[in-house]
């Protein structure tokens, strides 16, 4: 499942040297992670692998052998009785609290890495709310050009340390107060650069998806590996 995807994507990786193809092959394992886990969700996966070791079974079975026997063997007393041995601990009882307490740890941790993801997700709302939209300059029609469907917009704001791309439905350029002073016009043009081929390839949606992933299966190495993946070849 998820070793797989992950295998096979580091594999073609290691095949290409462009960062924009390395960063499709990451988007693509995203995407198919998230498939698999609803997948495991719904119960689908678990069903298809339970048909298809039935058909195996099936398959491989072998005829039925008859033997004949001038002597018939008794009725077992304990026919159509199953018997069960409890010689493993899940069956001992007071057991359940050693399958109750992964479960909760499991829970746990999803919901607090889903509750940061909603704290980092409604922070950048609320320091956008309070920013203020740039006026027009020498960058303005490239990054409303950048944006799609919705023209994107760019904000200037003391809250931004350093240019950060933002913005799901709405995309958004964050610029610090002091931009123009703590950088030089290459600079400055090399930074914009940057921060606009986040937002054509839509890499804040794609991030939100890594960061869910992560939460809803934390335990999973794989989707860290692929969220890490992902976010280092969007900086290439």
């Amino acid at each position: 499942g998820s070793v797989t995807i992950l295998s096979l994507t580091i594999l073609l990786c290691r095949m290409q040297t462009r960062s924009g193809a390395q960063r499709g092959l990451w988007q693509a394992a995203l995407a198919a992670l998230a498939l698999l886990y609803l997948g495991e969700a719904s119960g689908l996966s678990t069903a298809f692998v339970t048909e298809h070791r039935e058909d195996s079974r099936k398959s491989s079975a072998s005829p039925p052998t008859v033997t004949t026997s001038s002597q018939e063997s008794p009725a077992p007393e304990t026919r159509g009785v199953i018997r069960v041995e409890a010689s493993s601990p899940w069956l001992q009882p007071g057991s359940s609290r050693s399958v109750v307490w992964p479960a909760i740890l499991a829970v746990g941790g999803m919901i607090f890495l889903l509750l940061r993801t909603c704290f980092q997700t409604l922070l950048c709302l609320v320091i956008r709310l309070r920013s203020q939209i740039a006026a027009e300059n020498r960058w303005s029609v490239r990054v409303a050009e950048t944006g799609g469907r919705a023209p994107a917009r760019i904000y200037r704001s003391k809250h931004f340390v350093t240019p950060v791309a933002f913005g799901i439905w709405s995309p958004a350029l964050g610029l610090p107060l002091e931009f123009e002073r703590e950088f030089s016009a290459a600079e400055q043009e090399a930074i914009i650069g940057h921060e606009l081929a986040h937002l054509s390839n839509h890499d804040p949606l794609w991030r939100l998806l890594a960061d869910l992933l992560a939460a809803i299966s934390w335990w999973n190495p794989a989707s860290w590996i692929a969220r890490r993946n992902f976010l280092n070849a969007c900086e290439w």
